[in-house]
C-alpha cells in the first residue's frame, strides 16, 4: 500500500505542479509580481496571527461555535446566489459558435421543429451536442409552464445549477469530515473564487451542466462511502447511475470517472479496506450508468427527429479529436480546436475514408517525436490549466447586456478576476502540498475520507492527461473537476504548516508589504485598459445561415442604439467604391483598416441612424451581406432591421471605446 501511496503523491504532485507553472507563466509580469506579493503577504499574516495568542484565541472560538459557524456558512451561501443572480440578469452576452446552434435548435424544437439539418450539418457532424439541445428545449419548456421569459428560464436553470454545486460540496465535504469549520472554509472559497460567476454563468452550453453532474455524483459516492442504512446506500446508488447516464450523454469526457474509481477499487483491495465492496458497487453504478446511456440514447434522438442513420454517416469519428490534439498550428493554440483539422475530418468522412485521419494522427507523432511529443503535452498543459478563469470569453462576442460601467473597464476587471482567482488556487494549492506529504494527515483521516481524496485526486489526474496526451484541449474542459479538485484540502484535518513562527515581523515591516502589494496590485490592475467593443452585431459564428447577400436597389436605412458610451462607430462591410456609406445628418464614413469607419463622441441612450446607398442611384445590382435573424428564444441582433421577403435584417456593426484615441467620452 505504501507504494500505491507514493505513486499516488507522485502524480498528484507533478499534476499540481504543472497546474502552478501554467498558470504563473500565463499572467504576465506583473500579475505574476502581483500574486507572488499577495501570497507573501498572506504568509507574513499567518505568522503574525500566529504569534497573536488574543486572535488566536478569538478565532478558535469562532471556529468552535457551532452557531456562529451555520450563520456564517449560510451567510456565505446567500451572498453566493445573490453574485449568481446579479451576473445572471445583469450580464448577458452576444452568444457564438456551438452555443448559438445549440440555442437556436432547442428554440425549434420547442416550436416541434424537428430538422436537425443546417447548411453546414453542424449536428450531424457533432452529434454530441444533440442530447444537451433536447434537454435545453425541455427546460424552456419548462419556464413557459410557469409563465417566464425563455431568457429568464435559460438564467435561472444556469444560477440554480451553479448553486447546486455550492449546496452539494459543502454538503459532501460534511459528510465526509463532519466538521463545520471545513465547511465553512469551503463555503468561503465558493463564495471568492470568481471562476462560476464568468463563464459558467454567462455561457448556456453543456460546461455548467456537467459542472452540477460532476459535482453531485460525486456527492452521492461519499454517501455511498459513509451512510450507514442500506435503503440509503441502494439510493444513493441509483442516483449515481441515473445521473451518471446524464453526464455521458452530456460530456463523454467524463468517462474517465470509471477508470478512476476502479483504481480506487485496487487501493481498497490493497488496504483490506471496509470500505471495498462499496467502492465495488460504485463500480458497478458507473457502468451501469453507462449501459444506460447507449441503450437510451439512439431512441431518445431518433424521437425527436434525429436520423441514425445520417449521423452514422456524417458523425465525426474519435480520431478527429485526437488528431486535433497533435496540430501544432502556430496560429492557434497547440492541441486546441483547429479550422483546418475540423474541414479536413468532414472531407475524409464525406470521402467514406477516415483512414485519412489515422494516417494523419501517424504523421504527427513520427514528425514530433519524442522531444516534440513532451513539448505539445506541456504547450497543451499550459492552454488546459493556464487560464485562471478557466473559458471566459469563450463563446462571446461582445454583451448584449452589460452595466456601463463595466464595459467601459472590462480589461481592468478581466485582471482582477484573473489575480483573485490565481491567488485563490495558488494558496488552496500551498495547503494541498502541505496534506499531501504528510502521511500523519491521512492517517488521521477516516477511511471514507481517504478513498475519497484518492478519488478525487485520481480523477484529476485522468481528466488532466486525458487532454494533454490523448485528446483536444480548451481550459473549460477541466471545469467539471475543478472545484472538487480544490474543495478536497478540506476533506483531510488541519496540518502544522511547517512555517517558523519564531520570527516576528514588526509593524512597520507588514505595513510597507501591504503597501508595496496593495500599490502594485492596484497599479497591475489600472495599466490593463485596452480598446474595447462596447455592442453591436459583431461576427455571430455559427454553422447556420446567418448572413446573407441582400440587394442594395435602394437606400436602405439602420437605427443604432448607443448603449454604452463609444468614441468610435464601425460598419463591418467590405469597402467598395461604389456603395455610400454615412448618418443621417450626412457624415460620411472614412476607410480605416478594410472597414467603414466613423469617429466622434457617442453617449450613452443616442440613436445613430446610419444610411446605406448606391453611389448610382440606378445600379440596383449592388450587394451586401446583412445578418438574418434565426428562430430563437432572444433578439439576437440589434439596431432597427429592414424586412425583407419575411425577414428582418440587420446591419453588421460594432460600437468602440478606443482609449488609444484622446479620452474625449466622458461619464
Amino acid at each position: 500500500m505504501i507504494f500505491l501511496h507514493r505513486a499516488f503523491q507522485a502524480v498528484v504532485a507533478i499534476m499540481l505542479v504543472g497546474f502552478t507553472v501554467a498558470l504563473l507563466t500565463s499572467i504576465g509580469f506583473t500579475g505574476l509580481l502581483s500574486v507572488m506579493l499577495c501570497l507573501t503577504l498572506t504568509i507574513v499574516l499567518f505568522i503574525k496571527y500566529k504569534n497573536s495568542n488574543q486572535l488566536q484565541e478569538k478565532i478558535t472560538q469562532f471556529l468552535n461555535n457551532s452557531k456562529l459557524l451555520k450563520i456564517a456558512i449560510v451567510i456565505n451561501l446567500a451572498i453566493n446566489l445573490m453574485i449568481l443572480l446579479y451576473v445572471g440578469t445583469h450580464f448577458q452576452i452576444n452568444d457564438v459558435s456551438d452555443p448559438l446552434n445549440v440555442q437556436i435548435k432547442a428554440t425549434e424544437l420547442l416550436q416541434n421543429n424537428l430538422n436537425w439539418h443546417t447548411n453546414e450539418e453542424y449536428f450531424y457532424f457533432y452529434p454530441n451536442t444533440v442530447f444537451f439541445t433536447i434537454l435545453l428545449s425541455k427546460v424552456m419548456k419548462a419556464g413557459l409552464f410557469f409563465h417566464l421569459s425563455i431568457q429568464m428560464t435559460i438564467t435561472l436553470f444556469k444560477v440554480i445549477i451553479l448553486f447546486g454545486i455550492s449546496i452539494f460540496s459543502l454538503a459532501t465535504i460534511w459528510a465526509l469530515t463532519k466538521k463545520l469549520r471545513h465547511v465553512f472554509a469551503g463555503s468561503l472559497l465558493l463564495l471568492a473564487l470568481p471562476v462560476m460567476y464568468l463563464y459558467p454563468n454567462m455561457v448556456t452550453y453543456t460546461d455548467t451542466l456537467t459542472m452540477f453532474l460532476t459535482t453531485i455524483i460525486l456527492y452521492f459516492i461519499a454517501e455511498v462511502f459513509t451512510v450507514k442504512s442500506k435503503i440509503g446506500i441502494v439510493v444513493s446508488s441509483l442516483f449515481i447511475t441515473v445521473l451518471y447516464s446524464v453526464l455521458f450523454l452530456t460530456k463523454a469526457n467524463l468517462i474517465i470517472l470509471v477508470p478512476a474509481i476502479l483504481a480506487i477499487v485496487i487501493i481498497a483491495l490493497v488496504k483490506h479496506s471496509k470500505l471495498t465492496l462499496r467502492t465495488l458497487l460504485v463500480l458497478v453504478t458507473l457502468i451501469l450508468g453507462l449501459g444506460i446511456a447507449n441503450s437510451v440514447q439512439k431512441p431518445l434522438e431518433q424521437h425527436y427527429g434525429f436520423d441514425a442513420s445520417t449521423k452514422e454517416q456524417m458523425g465525426l469519428p474519435v480520431t478527429h479529436w485526437i488528431n486535433m490534439g497533435l496540430n501544432t498550428d502556430p496560429y492557434n493554440n497547440k492541441g486546441a480546436y483547429s479550422l483546418a483539422d475540423d474541414n479536413f475530418a468532414r472531407q475524409s468522412k464525406m470521402d467514406k475514408n477516415t483512414t485519412y485521419i489515422t494516417d494523419s494522427i501517424k504523421n504527427r507523432i513520427k514528425t514530433l517525436g519524442i522531444t516534440g511529443l513532451f513539448t505539445q503535452i506541456t504547450d497543451k498543459t499550459k492552454t488546459l490549466l493556464g487560464d485562471p478563469l478557466f473559458g471566459y470569453g469563450k463563446y462571446q462576442s461582445g454583451f448584449s447586456k452589460v452595466p456601463n460601467q463595466f464595459i467601459q473597464n472590462e480589461s481592468r476587471y478581466h485582471m482582477l478576476f484573473n489575480l483573485i482567482s490565481m491567488f485563490l488556487i495558488l494558496l488552496t494549492f500551498i495547503r494541498m502540498f502541505f496534506l499531501l506529504f504528510n502521511d500523519s494527515v491521512f492517517k488521521a483521516a477516516s477511511e471514507n475520507a481517504q478513498l475519497f481524496f484518492y478519488l478525487i485526486g485520481v480523477s484529476s489526474v485522468g481528466l488532466f492527461l486525458f487532454h494533454t496526451v490523448v485528446w483536444e484541449v480548451e481550459p473549460r474542459y477541466f471545469l467539471p473537476l475543478l472545484y472538487p479538485l480544490l474543495l478536497s484540502s478540506y476533506l483531510l484535518p488541519s496540518v502544522e504548516s511547517g512555517i517558523n513562527y519564531n520570527v516576528h515581523p514588526s509593524k512597520i515591516f507588514v505595513s510597507l508589504l501591504s503597501l508595496l502589494t496593495v500599490g502594485v496590485v492596484g497599479l497591475t490592475i489600472l495599466s490593463n485598459k485596452v480598446p474595447t467593443v462596447t455592442s453591436g452585431n459583431i461576427e455571430y459564428q455559427a454553422r447556420i445561415s446567418i448572413s446573407q447577400p441582400i440587394s442594395l436597389s435602394k437606400t436602405m436605412s439602420f437605427k443604432l442604439p448607443v448603449t454604452s458610451d463609444s468614441d468610435t462607430i464601425k460598419v463591418n462591410l467590405p469597402i467598395n467604391s461604389k456603395i455610400r456609406v454615412e448618418t443621417s445628418d450626412k457624415q460620411p464614413f472614412i476607410n480605416e483598416g478594410g472597414k467603414y469607419v466613423l469617429h466622434g463622441m457617442f453617449k450613452k441612450g443616442q440613436t445613430i441612424t446610419v444610411n446605406l446607398s448606391s453611389v448610382d442611384k440606378t445600379d440596383k445590382t449592388e450587394m451586401i451581406w446583412l445578418y438574418q435573424q434565426p428562430t430563437l428564444y432572444k433578439k439576437l441582433f440589434h439596431g432597427s432591421p429592414i424586412h425583407l421577403n419575411n425577414h428582418d435584417y440587420y446591419l453588421p456593426y460594432e460600437m468602440d471605446r478606443n482609449y488609444q484615441l484622446p479620452d474625449t467620452v466622458q461619464n
